[in-house]
């Protein structure tokens, strides 16, 4: 992504060699800058935005669509700090790609049907309330997992380590520090009895 000139650089990836090759340029503004870019499940669509804009390109044709245009909220609301436009992109395990804010505000945007063309994806702006201001704040990392493709002479390919099956008990106390108030949150291995006990 060129953020200088408000430009996509989309290439083709080998996944058999590491290889990226056919790079195609795809203006998207002639004055905004770009912050996040995700991809769709699928691949199919690629979503980028600028501060009040969200796009979607077809990764067939190239064509851009404006699926979203910031609409003005203000969080916390009442407030005239902070403005809930577009930053930071995040395709979670649902489906669904979360948008950031690129002020210390209290909402995520989210595209709730990314494999869909246009505004059928379903932009719902300053949809999710987190209770407390976050700054940019999505999971940036590499998707480790491409999963397999039969169409492929190298069809699978993982890290090579070996998933965890089996977990201990796991538990964590937030917020730390507190005033007394907090939430407690445990994970129990599959199928074990375990006791909880506590002391005033």
């Amino acid at each position: 992504m060129d953020s200088a000139n408000s430009s996509l650089v989309i290439f083709d990836f080998d996944r058999c060699n590491g290889l990226f090759s056919n790079s195609r340029v795809v203006k998207l503004s002639d004055s905004s800058y770009l912050w996040g870019l995700a991809f769709s499940p699928s691949g199919q669509f690629a979503y980028s935005c600028s501060d009040n804009y969200i796009f979607q390109i077809n990764i067939d044709d190239l064509s851009v669509d404006t699926v979203a245009i910031y609409d003005g909220f203000i969080s916390p609301v009442g407030f005239s700090c902070c403005q809930t436009s577009f930053f930071n992109m995040y395709l979670a395990a649902n489906g669904k790609i979360y948008v950031t804010s690129g002020s210390g505000v209290q909402h995520l945007h989210e595209i709730n049907y990314s494999d869909s063309a246009g505004i059928a994806c379903d932009v719902q702006q300053h949809a999710i309330y987190l209770g407390y201001a976050q700054l940019r704040a999505v999971p940036n990392h590499p998707n480790y997992y491409l999963g397999c493709d039969t169409t492929s002479s190298c069809a699978c390919l993982t890290t090579g380590i070996n998933e965890v099956t089996s977990h201990d008990f796991n538990f964590s106390v937030s917020p730390n520090p507190n005033n007394g108030s907090f939430k407690i949150m445990y994970l129990l291995p599959q199928n074990k009895k375990e006791s909880w006990k506590y002391l005033i």
